[in-house]
């Protein structure tokens, strides 16, 4: 694709595009039957054992190119893809019949609630429905788009095209966030996503094992005189760390001078300093970087539906590099982000002092006040509400007599805000809050990257659950 079009949606409008080249690598290419008559009798009829990125309608062109010929493919059957090969693979028909179902039975999806898909005819018959019949298995799919965009992707209950969504436009905008310190796009959309029907439940996560494409809501963005280009550059710049003072380590994916569109890959301890300040030996970046990181969890934490938690992210893992010496690797910097799983590192969750059991002590915390508590649940009613500063984003949650208040600080500086006088249970305390009292407010002023989840409950049936909390007030305050 150049621009997000194929090559033969501009081929058939005549124009020309440039096309950037990249590096691939054919370990085999084997003739196995050829036909030399004139015309389209002549054809050859060949198998290729080549690296992710290689186009056979290019070997095809340039072949063609060489014999003087005008030349073109006419057919292509892959016969594997990793581990998987066509001697293991199955069809529709097998997937359907192993799932119960039979054409006449099988339920059509679709009608009202469907959304249309890019470049498919108008009388698709929709998207096969794999659940078996006792519904144990769902279905997920991906989109970039504006939350509000988002619905037609779920369907309707009578024809729902899939069960859960990746929340990759969040992801993507938590990340805008933490590079900006700015958490005015991360509030609207929560705003955005507050009135979505009961039947929408999205996935959430910090990283995953794909790269991070900068698909933000550049209309809103842009009442704040941000454009979408220099934008992408400085987002990056900072994760990349060229950008003066950012503490950030990852690597572009699809860097182009042509497309001028890269996406970025890293871990999320690297992206968010780890790595960095562990290289420097600087104490107070690597505590900076640790808050971020764990305050980013916690925000995910926060957020309705399924939370997911990227292999090796929960202790620390950095990049990996070694995947620039493998030449099967070497052109696909999200092995950056894929390395084997590091269980020395793991052991070290063990070992009190480390950056591996700070971080996995605080998420495994998080995990256990999230499943204790029922305001977690995907039914509560989120929205944001105006902390005082860009700094500071505020998120309320409420559910069956609970309210749960959460307090994230995307800056490098202390902020202060002020929340209603309630009984509010601190259940997180992470840090030094400081706060003082008044009748009607109190206000605190949190660390940088830091976070707070306070609650309280009205619901005899759901009390607050946090067998931690301190004897008094006085022990939430530093000495």
């Amino acid at each position: 694709k150049v621009k997000g079009k194929r090559l033969y949606e501009y081929a058939r409008k005549g124009r020309e595009v440039d096309i950037p080249k990249r590096e691939v690598y054919i370990t085999s290419l084997e003739i196995e039957d050829m036909s030399l008559g004139l015309g389209h009798d002549s054809w050859v009829r060949f198998s290729c054992e080549c690296t992710k990125g290689t186009f056979i309608r290019s070997i095809c062109h340039d072949a063609g190119e060489k014999l003087g010929v005008h030349v073109c493919m006419s057919e292509l059957t892959r016969t594997a893809s990793g581990i998987f090969t066509e001697e293991t693979a199955i069809t529709l028909d097998q997937l359907r019949e192993k799932l119960g179902y039979t054409r006449e039975t099988e339920p059509r999806r679709g009608g009202a609630g469907r959304s249309s898909i890019e470049g498919e005819p108008e009388d698709i018959t929709g998207i096969l429905d794999l659940r078996a019949p006792d519904e144990a298995l769902r279905i997920f799919g991906s989109v970039v788009m504006e939350p509000k965009e988002v619905v037609p992707y779920f369907g309707t209950p009578e024809y729902p095209e899939c069960d859960i969504l990746y929340n990759v436009t969040t992801m993507c905008t938590i990340w805008h966030t933490l590079a900006t310190h700015d958490v005015r796009l991360l509030k609207f959309q929560i705003d955005q996503m507050k009135d979505l029907p009961g039947n929408c439940v999205f996935q959430n996560y910090i990283r995953c094992h794909d790269d991070i494409g900068w698909g933000l809501d550049y209309n809103f963005l842009g009442q704040f005189g941000i454009q979408e280009a220099p934008h992408k550059k400085y987002l990056n710049d900072w994760f990349t760390g060229k950008f003066w003072g950012s503490p950030a380590r990852g690597e572009l994916y699809n860097d182009s001078e042509v497309l001028r569109d890269a996406r970025l890959c890293g871990t999320s301890a690297s992206l968010c300093g780890i790595e960095t300040a562990l290289e420097w030996n600087d104490k107070d970046a690597l505590n900076r970087a640790i808050s971020a990181d764990t305050m980013l969890h916690a925000f995910m934490f926060t957020l309705s539906g399924i939370p997911v938690i990227y292999s090796g992210d929960e202790i620390g893992m950095l990049n990996d590099y070694s995947y620039h010496d493998d030449y099967a690797k070497r052109d696909d910097s999200r092995y950056i982000h894929r390395g084997n799983f590091d269980w020395d590192l793991a052991e070290k969750r063990h070992e009190e002092g480390t950056v591996t059991n700070n971080l996995f002590s605080q998420i495994l915390r998080l995990i256990k006040i999230r499943k204790e508590n029922p305001v977690f649940h995907t039914g509560a009613y989120m929205y944001s509400f105006d902390t005082g500063s860009d700094n500071l984003l505020g998120v309320i949650r409420e559910y069956k007599g609970q309210k749960l208040l959460g307090l994230f600080n995307f800056s490098d500086k202390w902020v202060q805000t002020t929340i209603e006088n309630a009984d509010w249970r601190d259940l997180t305390f992470v840090g030094a809050a400081y706060k003082q009292n008044n009748r009607a407010q109190t206000t605190y002023r949190l660390e940088p990257f830091g976070f707070r989840w306070f609650l309280k409950s009205d619901d005899e049936k759901h009390p607050v659950k946090d067998e931690n909390a301190p004897e008094s007030e006085e022990e939430m305050l530093p000495a």
